[in-house]
């Protein structure tokens, strides 16, 4: 085993304040320290020598250590088995010079620092990984979730109305999301249960169950989003009665992914009695770009959301209808979703696009119910990232759908101005950091909003945050180990304060690169 001096990244940055924020003091971010109680190293010894070891003259059953750092260390324990010693040393202490110094010994084969492991986070659903258009770079839509719950939003109940084929009210991905006044009226009672299976998928999109170990994930997350069943056949005068019960039962959302060639007046009052009532109409644009592309409704009537499909390319799909309706697109061809058999399967079509759209219109209104349909409209439309032509264009309409910049847009989360460092490279998958401060800190301000790592897209790393024993400093300690090859940022958030009351002057951003 060679020694493992590669394995180890001394930090050292120094962040001048200005006399209004902790004087003229610095800041210390020192990546390989640990807490005084767990800053520990592996010491490995070589297989010839561990028999023979010299222990007497240390009197703590250290193993022979070079006599520059002999008192610097202390032992913990012993891995008899394994040849290696487990130490640790003072949390001042330089661990690269530590390191290189200890594998000076002709009895010592490599060291390492001992760190803390952990699993991965990710919504939990099994099948979370073959839904690639939630994960989407333009949708992203772990990153909107982490944005509302850093701000402590999303606290409203909504109701998503899905006028379709009914639902499968026993799925195991949907049972808690159902809102049982629904209705069906194809034959004017309560059975609400699906005759063909494309109800389900779309309310499965919207609104599956998130984090609970099966299946996949609904746009809406664990925000609090039911679906409200409403089951309709082809006749449009179906679609009607359920637009007027959908106004009765007073939802903030109706998907509609079915359409026709043929302008109806009276479906067109209905949705203007809805979009008046303060109901976003989310609709599908049509799979009939091959067969003429004419404009479907009731996706082309005034105050609907008309919605494309592209796939996984990001490009609009070959039976996405394109026109002068067409407002957003999102990911619609080969959708993991829910069906009517109690399992998952794929599904192609702007029917499935549609409720991507509709899922994000609900998490804003869970953000504010008050919002109204224009109000929705004008985010949604002005956070598109822009495809094709530039601006709208009738292939793309205004673009692809970007939960994360129309939460930003609604909070007010604006880019933050950072104090920056040089990135930092071949940082180890399971790095944690200490960040030293000249003054004492106020404890009630150390949480992880003000103290963070981020992934490249903006999703915080589940972490460990602790106040040093002296409380001038700050170990935040990642829950899971990072991915290889990739880029994250430590961020300390200018709102941490020290006991006197004051902050830093502008936010501290170190990005760092892993192995």
């Amino acid at each position: 085993m060679k020694k493992l001096l590669t394995g180890f990244i001394f930090i050292a940055m120094i962040i001048f304040l200005s006399s209004s924020a902790y004087g003229e003091g610095k800041l210390d971010i020192d990546g390989d320290i640990n807490n005084r109680e767990y800053k520990r190293l592996l010491i490995v010894y070589k297989e010839e020598r561990y028999k023979h070891r010299k222990t007497k003259k240390y009197g703590r059953g250290l193993e022979r250590i070079p006599k520059a750092i002999e008192d610097k260390i202390k032992k913990i324990k012993r891995l008899e088995n394994l040849n290696i010693d487990i130490v640790s040393i003072d949390e001042k202490e330089d661990v690269e010079e530590v390191i290189e110094e200890l594998n000076k010994s002709e009895y010592i084969e490599g060291v390492e620092e001992d760190v803390r492991r952990s699993f991965f986070y990710m919504p939990n659903d099994l099948e979370y990984d073959l839904q690639w258009g939630l994960g989407n770079p333009n949708i992203n839509i772990a990153k909107a979730w982490q944005l509302i719950e850093n701000v402590g939003a999303g606290n409203n109940e909504v109701v998503v109305a899905v006028i379709d084929s009914g639902i499968n009210s026993s799925h195991e991905d949907l049972v808690n999301r159902i809102d049982f006044d629904g209705y069906n009226f194809r034959s004017n009672d309560y059975n609400i249960e699906d005759f063909h299976g494309h109800g389900t998928a779309v309310a499965g999109i919207i609104a599956a169950q998130t984090d609970n170990n099966i299946g996949i994930a609904g746009v809406v997350g664990k925000f609090d989003a039911n679906i409200l069943p409403l089951k309709v056949g082809e006749w449009v005068s179906e679609e009607i009665a359920a637009i007027n019960y959908a106004i009765e039962k007073k939802v903030d959302v109706i998907n509609i992914s079915m359409g026709g060639e043929m302008y109806i007046a009276t479906e067109n009052l209905a949705i203007q009695r809805a979009v008046d009532s303060g109901i976003v109409v989310v609709a599908a644009a049509g799979n009939e770009a091959q067969e003429g592309n004419k404009a479907l409704y009731p996706a082309s009537y005034e105050n609907v959301i008309s919605v494309g499909s592209m796939n996984e390319l990001e490009d609009v799909s070959w039976f996405s209808n394109y026109n002068p309706y067409v407002d957003l697109v999102a990911p619609g061809e080969g959708i993991y979703s829910t069906d009517r058999n109690g399992k998952y399967a794929y599904f192609n079509g702007t029917s499935f696009s549609t409720p991507f759209v509709a899922g994000v219109c609900a998490l804003l209104k869970t953000i504010d119910k008050s919002l109204t349909p224009k109000e929705i409209e004008d985010i949604l439309f002005s956070t598109a990232t822009d495809k094709g032509e530039y601006g709208r264009d009738d292939y793309y309409g205004y673009g692809i759908v970007n939960p994360v910049e129309a939460v930003k847009t609604l909070v007010g989360i604006h880019e933050e101005e950072y104090q920056e460092f040089s990135p930092k490279i071949d940082v180890p998958l399971d790095k944690k950091w200490t960040i030293r401060f000249n003054m004492e800190l106020d404890g009630s301000h150390i949480n992880d909003s003000n103290v963070f790592i981020v992934d490249k897209t903006g999703i915080k790393i589940q972490s460990e945050i602790s106040l040093m024993s002296d409380k001038k400093g700050i170990i935040i300690t990642p829950i899971a180990n990072y991915e290889s090859g990739q880029e994250y940022s430590l961020i300390i958030n200018k709102d941490i304060k020290a006991v006197n009351q004051e902050s830093l002057v502008k936010s501290v951003k170190m990005t760092f690169i892993t192995e």
